[in-house]
């Protein structure tokens, strides 16, 4: 470990951002730059300083003779007057003096916190403007440079620098110590693993010596703050007592690492958050033990299941750990829980097995949600066999009630299996009157809700038989299913074409559903009613409502909703042919396809394909939906299957490939469904091939379904001409962007594109950027497969 002082040579904000410094300098004299720790403010400002002023003074309040100074100093024209390390002051009148004095002068106060309350007038009167550390931070292009000036990475790659410049960014926040220390190590070795390892080791160290100075009440409470990476004032009371006031407000005083949020948030930096999380282990045992047991019940109490089976784990709380999975897995539908509790499935023993048949449970849904279905079958069937061995009546009624509500729930059933399963089960219900609770909104009724045949052919007598299976669900699941029949309904008759019913029945559902029901099932429902509302051309109604569910669960601290509702706001932009949108959802929220595939990361998944088709990106759309396809007839999941069809039969006819057959093994099974909409919905991305079909060569389709649904891909083309279009930038190349483009399918890099048509470096990494932005492509590599796939090379 080294000492590493901060070249501002070396290392330098962007000049715009000079330039913008020297211009708010001119209008208000004044400026006020907070920056903590690590972010190279003084060095910063000293350099910008020589850059743009003929003199400079430079003081420091933590000189021994810095009043003396202050009041001393002869400032010229032209001077800029830097007066550094200002929430160490002492004398605060003094600095008033001073300004009052000499009005005309140019100053730069220097911080490590916040603007203090003396200062606040000179703001209000506009004579001084605030600066935070976002203006200290070094960015992409920046570091770009630097690495390109270095002589140990001369042999690299354009690739692997431009990958090096970005983990930079993205491991050091944009620091210039951090940054520095960070390029030292690189140069020394490209195995970004190690560099991490050791430049996390230097940060640390320095900040070491940094936090050695202050005082040790601020330093122990920080750390055992350091588990949250923001917190309320009263998680930060439980954890630091009556000592909680005089911390928060010194620490503020001091720095401006941690930031404070209306109403009662506090937020780390995220570099010091790293450090503090580090100094953790520098607790006592003991002490340790009950800030992570504070923590965790606090993260349980907000839902953030994740953080809290970390603080259970490192508070050594096994039983509270299995608690908290069985609750993740019997609710796991349509969120990202049974991911959560993967690490923590082989706490769930064998022993444990046998001191809760919970356990069994929710390890056969478990394997089920991770599409093993023979795993997940095992589980139950050991489930029942316990219940055979129970002798005593209260043993059997806690078992079997366990086993009943698996049953139901597991999602690797057809429609016909889960039919019989609910007339199993119906006899236990009733004699022991317990409720099958959290199975609904994903799991189990998708496999009749999205497309089972049987009870499509009931409609025409829904309402003889409605009075009699709405009471079987509701006694059946409780409050789980409260709105479930009548979404049913709604959706069905949606598919059918048959809006204005499907919307009472939807309103019904959704009325029920916010008054006694889930709020899983509030997002269901609306969920139905905004396809519904984009159905009829009114997309800025289904944006709000989707919104206000998104709002609803956030404020309710359903945060394993966010990402499906999310999903659900993104079709939206897809409709409208937001690329921008899109294509800032799919590089920051949308989910990786390459993780393990947990079922109820279909929604995601599938949306995410869409998102692909509508960025020209069709292998990797395609890579998405031959998997969901696999899910979906090894779950039974036919409305699924549907959607994946047409939405391969769309991509295949974007690429020239033979689409006719998939579309018409399609469009028969949707017809035999009686579904109307899963085809219609696509729209314009649908209605070019499927009015190239000769439909005369399928007499099984019948002209007047053809027709129900060419007459609604029109109404949808025409509410939505943009729904998964391709940018019109793409492919639009100029003639010499389509020779670089054959150069680069051949192989050559800049500077032999260069040579070989006679242009500068500089000109021809251009052509290549854009080449790159027009055919949404990530790199080099990719843009020559987007290129051959479309024909252009």
């Amino acid at each position: 470990m080294g000492q590493y002082d901060i070249s501002p040579s070396f290392i330098s904000v962007d000049k715009k951002v000079q330039e913008k410094w020297f211009l708010l300098l001119k209008e208000h004299k004044m400026v006020y730059l907070s920056g903590s720790y690590g972010f190279g403010r003084t060095e910063q400002a000293i350099y910008f300083a020589r850059e743009y002023f003929k003199n400079m003074i430079y003081l420091d309040t933590n000189q021994s003779d810095f009043t003396q100074l202050l009041e001393t100093i002869d400032i010229t024209k032209d001077t800029l007057l830097i007066i550094d390390n200002l929430q160490a002051l002492q004398q605060q009148d003094k600095i008033i003096n001073i300004l009052q004095k000499h009005q005309d002068i140019f100053v730069m106060l220097l911080s490590n916190a916040t603007l203090p309350d003396f200062l606040i007038p000179l703001r209000i009167a506009k004579r001084l403007v605030v600066l935070d550390s976002n203006s200290l931070v070094i960015g992409y292009h920046q570091v770009l440079d630097m690495l390109e000036k270095q002589e140990e990475l001369q042999g690299l790659k354009k690739k692997q620098i431009n990958d090096i410049a970005k983990d930079c960014i993205e491991f050091t926040n944009g620091r210039a110590l951090f940054i520095q220390i960070y390029l030292v190590h690189v140069c020394e070795s490209q195995d970004l693993q190690r560099v991490h390892l050791l430049a996390k080791q230097d940060f640390f160290y320095h900040m070491d010596i940094e936090f050695d100075k202050w005082p040790l009440l601020l330093k122990e409470s920080l750390t055992k703050l350091g588990i949250f990476s923001d917190f309320h004032y009263d998680i930060a009371k439980l954890i630091l007592g009556s000592d909680v006031e005089v911390v928060l407000s010194s620490v503020m005083e001091r720095e401006s690492f941690l930031s404070f949020e209306v109403p009662d948030l506090f937020r780390f930096d995220p570099i010091v958050f790293q450090y503090f999380h580090h100094r953790l282990n520098l607790l006592e045992e003991k002490s340790k033990q009950r800030v992570y047991e504070i923590a965790a019940n606090h993260y349980e109490e907000e839902r953030l299941f994740e953080q809290a089976l970390y603080c259970y784990k490192k508070s050594n709380n096994i039983d509270k750990i299995i608690e908290i999975v069985i609750y993740l897995l019997e609710n796991a539908d349509g969120c990202s829980f049974a991911q959560i509790s993967d690490q923590y499935i082989n706490l769930l023993t064998e022993k444990r097995e046998k001191e809760n048949p919970s356990v069994i449970g929710a390890k056969a849904m478990f394997y089920a949600y991770r599409m093993q279905p023979e795993q997940s079958q095992y589980y139950l069937q050991k489930l029942k066999e316990q219940a055979t061995k129970i002798t005593t009546p209260t043993g059997f009624e806690a078992i079997i009630s366990v086993y009943v509500r698996t049953l139901m729930a597991s999602p690797c059933v057809s429609a016909k299996q889960l039919r019989e399963n609910l007339t199993y089960c119906y006899g236990y219900i009733q004699k022991f009157g317990f409720e099958l609770k959290n199975i609904m909104p994903t799991g189990n009724f998708a496999s009749i809700m999205n497309g089972g045949i049987d009870l499509v052919t009931w409609i025409p007598y829904y309402k003889a038989l409605f009075p009699v299976f709405k009471p079987i669900i509701l006694k059946s699941i409780g409050k789980e299913a409260i709105g479930v029949p009548e979404a049913v309904l709604g959706e069905l008759f949606y598919e059918q074409n048959k809006s204005s019913q499907a919307m009472v029945e939807l309103t019904h559902a959704l009325s029920d559903a916010n008054l006694k029901g889930t709020i899983r099932m509030q997002y269901a429902i609306t969920g139905i009613m905004a396809r519904l509302l984009q159905s009829e051309g009114q997309l800025s109604t289904s944006r709000d409502i989707l919104e206000n569910i998104y709002d609803k669960a956030l404020q309710k601290n359903y945060n394993e909703l966010l990402a499906n509702i999310r999903c659900s706001i993104i079709q939206c932009d897809l409709l409208e042919g937001n690329q921008e949108g899109l294509e800032t959802w799919l590089y920051e929220q949308a989910i990786n396809e390459y993780d393990t595939f947990y079922i109820t990361s279909r929604y995601r998944l599938l949306t995410k394909a869409k998102v692909y088709i509508s960025c020209n990106r069709n292998l990797e759309a395609l890579y998405i939906i031959e998997y969901l396809e696999r899910y979906a007839s090894m779950y039974y999941r036919n409305y699924l299957s549907f959607e994946l069809g047409i939405l391969k039969a769309i991509i295949l006819y974007r690429r020239k490939e033979e689409y006719e057959e998939v579309l018409i093994k399609t469009i028969e099974q949707t017809k035999k469904y009686k579904l109307n909409r899963v085809v219609s919905d696509q729209g314009i991305a649908l209605l070019p091939l499927w009015k190239r079909i000769d439909w005369s060569k399928y007499p099984s389709i019948s002209k007047k379904y053809i027709q129900e649904v060419t007459n609604n891909l029109e109404k949808m083309a025409n509410y939505y001409p943009h729904y998964l279009e391709v940018p019109q930038s793409f492919g639009n190349l100029t003639e010499r962007e389509l020779v670089v483009l054959r150069l680069l399918s051949k192989g050559q890099n800049n500077t032999q594109i260069s040579k070989t048509i006679n242009i500068s470096l500089g000109t021809t990494k251009f052509h290549v950027s854009n080449i790159i932005k027009k055919l949404n492509a990530k790199n080099r590599t990719e843009v020559v497969e987007v290129a051959k796939e479309n024909e252009l090379i």
